[in-house]
């Protein structure tokens, strides 16, 4: 008996449609779940956290994916969660003006984006505390085999597990044992920027000028003499999103590389003391952080 409970391999009802192994519910997962569902091939997908955590700023969505969200009756719910945004106004980081940008998206929006999409995923579909360690392709197509000791197999392997992605590392593995793995991939995943991100609860319009729509406010402030650019937007719910950015220098050292994969809550006090008094339109960044949970 294998030491490894494992999931049967699929069989296809018409012997044609393939079964799809999504490895990771962010938003690329759940966005390509709702598209297989579309055309009625079947699917499972493979978290490795727990529960559903939709963390994360805000996003601008462009012409470029609106129409997709139209097609898959999605549109609509999102302008509900959204405001369109009109211009970007670029200052300082004394909040001198230098240029303000029309029409520089069709909508922006908060973190909502990710429950609209999970809304649409069956939750018998989704799997949690499934962090996969290795990947293999045999006879009966792919199979994962995640840190609990179970496996599961499908026909095509999907990895979305973000920009540290375990499948992805996985199939490195394979192809640089059999002399396919490219020179240009076989080195390490760099990264020129930190960004921290947050969303504040939702704010006094009296204190917070420009709350309350019709249309997002967007600030950008361009540091002096710093590394550092920071941002804030405002969205629905007298809410505002904030992020701040700072540049990596091209020596980072692979313990940095390290640390940021892992980056989250429980690593950004260093950042939130170094950003805090740096100026936004409605105050400092400080007072914005202040606003928003820890989490």
């Amino acid at each position: 008996m294998s030491i490894y409970p494992s999931q049967p391999p699929p069989v296809s009802c018409d012997g044609k449609t393939p079964h799809v192994m999504i490895v990771g519910a962010g938003l690329a997962g759940l966005l390509l779940a709702i598209l297989l569902d579309r055309i009625n091939v079947p699917y499972e997908i493979y978290e490795r956290s727990d529960k559903v955590r939709p963390l994360g700023g805000i996003m601008s969505l462009n012409a470029n994916i609106l129409p997709a969200l139209e097609q898959l009756d999605i549109l609509e719910d999102l302008k509900k969660v959204s405001y369109p945004s009109r211009n970007l106004n670029i200052y300082t980081g004394s909040l001198e003006k230098i240029a303000s940008v029309g029409d520089v998206a069709e909508a922006y929006e908060a973190p909502r984006f990710y429950d609209l999409l999970f809304s649409r995923v069956p939750t018998e579909r989704i799997h949690f505390r499934k962090k996969v360690m290795s990947i293999a392709h045999n006879k009966e197509g792919a199979m994962i085999r995640c840190s609990d000791g179970t496996t599961y197999h499908g026909d095509i392997l999907v990895g979305a597990d973000g920009a540290n992605s375990g499948v992805r590392q996985s199939l490195y593995k394979l192809m640089q044992s059999n002399g396919q793995l490219p020179d240009s991939d076989a080195k390490g995943l760099s990264k020129c920027n930190v960004c921290l991100v947050g969303t504040t609860d939702p704010l006094d319009p009296e204190k917070y000028p420009g709350l309350g729509g019709p249309s997002a406010l967007l600030y950008q402030m361009i540091g002096e003499g710093t590394s550092y650019t920071w941002s804030s937007m405002t969205v629905p719910n007298n809410q505002i999103c904030w992020n701040a950015v700072m540049q990596l220098g091209s020596d980072e050292s692979e313990d940095e590389r390290f640390r940021n994969s892992e980056w989250g809550p429980e690593s950004n006090e260093a950042m939130i003391k170094e950003v805090r008094d740096f100026r936004v339109p409605t105050g400092t960044l400080g007072d914005l952080i202040d606003a928003t949970p820890k989490d």
